[in-house]
């Protein structure tokens, strides 16, 4: 019986060793993402802004992490390559029109994402770098996309009331978030047609 024990201990010793056991995240190191922006130029470039947290004594500021690549999967794991991070708090996306096709990607292959999400769609001629630009947590912004989203719930509908129609009917109706110097408003619908 000892030597079967010895050798339990060993293998996970050696499997420890060798980094072959998942390895655990610490949650201290794991961004919380909270809003994420979408851009089609020649390739998909997805930007995240981060949960401002407060653990103990120590406060983690929010910061903005960004990935590029031809899919969403590869825009997802470039950011991930550069800062871990969790989408599962993900409620609030902002995306050009021209990126519309890729939240399909997003919603329907990513078990991550939160299907309570809120979706919204720039105006035309602003881009989600100037969006992100002057999104902060200092200005209030944030604080102002939370409280749209809970006031407009109904009207605003969720991720997954946007993406069942895009799949059923072919195209769906996009809040259009304009005026984010401080105060958020959704003034006008846009609807986009799916182009497969």
């Amino acid at each position: 019986m000892k030597k079967l024990l010895w050798l339990i201990l060993l293998l996970a010793f050696s499997f420890t060793a060798c980094s072959a056991l998942p390895q655990q995240l610490d949650a201290r190191d794991e961004a919380v993402i909270r809003l994420v922006t979408l851009s089609r130029g020649g390739q998909l470039r997805m930007e995240a802004v981060t949960a401002e947290l407060k653990m103990g004594d120590n406060q983690r500021t929010s910061e903005r992490v960004s990935g590029r690549g031809d899919t969403y999967q590869q825009a997802k794991e470039d950011l991930l390559g550069r800062r871990k991070a969790s989408f599962a708090h993900a409620t609030e996306w902002v995306v050009e029109e021209n990126a519309v096709e890729d939240l399909e990607e997003a919603f329907l292959h990513d078990p991550e994402l939160t299907y309570c999400a809120h979706i919204y769609l720039l105006p035309e001629g602003q881009t989600a770098a100037e969006f992100l630009d002057g999104f902060t947590e200092g200005s209030g912004a944030a604080r102002a996309l939370e409280e749209l989203a809970r006031a407009e719930h109904n009207k605003i509908g969720t991720a997954m009331e946007r993406m069942s129609e895009w799949m059923s009917e072919g195209q769906t109706r996009f809040p259009v978030l304009t005026d984010w110097e401080g105060q958020m408003e959704v003034q006008q619908w846009n609807t986009v047609k799916r182009s497969g």
